[in-house]
């Protein structure tokens, strides 16, 4: 059920038990009320200016939560344990999130255009050479990766939106050093992207840097 971009005051879906998707991002919204939506995965609530509770305690089923540039202070996770794709950016009074399910291993901090889908970072990082982070985090969990060139630009540029999550969260944030890429230039030697000035460089496959996995969905 998408009903985004319409400039709602108010929806009613109470009586939609068996509804799966809810999509009403870019509305008018003071209060939501899902709990009759046990059948719930995906729900997107971006975007509402008034609304400062999202209440998905009754949602057991919910996978994927969006849930950016609200007004909330607060959100309770701890009845989503099926809960895995969570995006929690640019809610500048959000202060706590308690009860985070083991299945959260990272946050949604890019949505696909269109889409329903998005980029996941991993919670935490690692410091090590080049083969050895690329064991890691296809290691960290199915469908995780090293970022390439052009992912790692964007990921330093909302750096301090996706640290504020991180840290939230409890995870480890991003500092100002050097950090892997997947990719290689014509000499065969991986790039890097330095967080501090905001430029690529190249290096030996035994150095030392820093480095995070990704995964889309």
């Amino acid at each position: 059920f998408y009903c985004n971009d319409n400039q709602l005051l108010r929806i009613n879906v109470t009586a939609n038990t068996a509804l799966q998707e809810f999509d009403i991002s870019n509305n008018l919204l003071s209060v939501l009320n899902i709990s009759n939506n046990l059948s719930l995965e995906y729900l997107d609530v971006s975007n509402n200016a008034d609304l400062t509770m999202v209440d998905i305690s009754a949602n057991k089923a919910l996978c994927t939560l969006y849930a950016e540039n609200l007004p909330i202070t607060e959100i309770n996770l701890s009845e989503n344990s099926s809960l895995e794709y969570l995006s929690l950016m640019n809610n500048a009074n959000l202060t706590s999130v308690t009860g985070i399910p083991s299945s959260i291993k990272g946050i949604v901090y890019r949505k696909k255009a269109s889409s329903t889908n998005g980029l996941m970072i991993s919670l935490v990082g690692t410091y090590n050479s080049w083969d050895q982070v690329k064991t890691w985090c296809s290691e960290y969990g199915e469908g995780w990766y090293l970022p390439d060139n052009d992912e790692l630009k964007y990921i330093a540029s909302n750096r301090d939106a996706i640290n504020k999550v991180l840290s939230i969260l409890g995870g480890n944030t991003m500092g100002n050093g050097t950090y892997w890429s997947s990719d290689r230039n014509t000499n065969n030697r991986p790039y890097y992207y330095d967080f501090s000035s905001y430029k690529y460089g190249t290096s030996g496959y035994i150095d030392f840097r820093s480095a995070r996995a990704i995964r889309s969905f």
